[in-house]
């Protein structure tokens, strides 16, 4: 309790400020979901904004913040430092643009199945803010023009079962890889992730953390493919140790067959 005090006392003694500073050995930039820690002018150790990020309110903060409420590394030179506001009115943005396919190309950089951007305008191009980094560090939004195209779509999509075979066959023989190491390819969590965030679903990034939710699916342990038939629906995600795969139905031979990113399954 006196923890927990005081740790509330700390944050809200950031409030007014606006920026934060982060020095991590080797250019390396930890991001953590916390509002107080991206609000505070003077530099905080990563250990006092985890212990933040895990203090106060925060399923909030990682919402707002982190997309799929990832934390990790990256290289400091791919940051730019804003504003509170200014991150807000670019993540607030109500007219925005998903991204449906799994890597597309914009301005260099490859932007993943599920990332969103503002939408400026749409006439023969789709128009958007992309955030880019300025030789002093901040922050700069550039309009960049897409071409209209099945790779995008305004606003999230439809929630149907077409949709949802639709991108998840968008994935079919991508690379595996633990982690998303590797640009080109995903591990079994984040190809389910990927799938329900053009939807607007914001899933935990860990299978652990995706199996803890209620409603999102259901654990493989006492389950039959007969109860599965029975009483789950297709884009139900099964669970097992450290794994989760999607049912997506039965097969004109009456096989049940489910979806997932394996690091046996060569790619199928």
């Amino acid at each position: 309790q006196k923890q927990n005090s005081a740790t509330k006392k700390m944050a809200e003694s950031l409030k007014n400020t606006k920026l934060v500073q982060i020095e991590r050995e080797e250019n390396l930039f930890h991001t953590v979901a916390c509002k107080a820690a991206i609000k505070a002018g003077t530099k905080i150790s990563t250990y006092e904004m985890q212990k933040l990020a895990e203090k106060v309110a925060v399923d909030e903060f990682k919402s707002e913040l982190l997309p799929h409420e990832k934390s990790g590394w990256i290289e400091k030179e791919n940051v730019a430092m804003c504003s509170y506001e200014e991150f807000s009115e670019f993540k607030g943005n109500d007219n925005f643009l998903v991204v449906l396919d799994d890597i597309v190309e914009i301005l260099g950089a490859h932007v993943r199945m599920g990332q969103t951007f503002p939408l400026v305008n749409q006439n023969d191009f789709y128009t958007i803010l992309f955030p880019t980094k300025n030789e002093n560090g901040h922050l700069e939004l550039k309009e960049v023009n897409l071409e209209i195209s099945d790779s995008y779509h305004v606003g999230y999509l439809p929630y149907t079962y077409e949709n949802v075979y639709k991108q998840a066959f968008k994935l079919l023989g991508i690379n595996y890889s633990w982690g998303d190491k590797e640009k080109d390819g995903r591990d079994c969590s984040s190809t389910q992730n990927a799938i329900y965030s053009t939807f607007g679903f914001n899933m935990p990034r860990n299978t652990s953390n995706q199996n803890a939710i209620p409603t999102y699916g259901f654990s493989l342990y006492s389950v039959t493919e007969q109860k599965i038939r029975d009483n789950y629906l297709p884009g139900s995600l099964i669970f097992s140790d450290g794994h989760v795969m999607m049912y997506i139905g039965e097969g004109e031979d009456g096989s049940s067959y489910i979806f997932h990113n394996t690091s046996s399954g060569d790619g199928k």
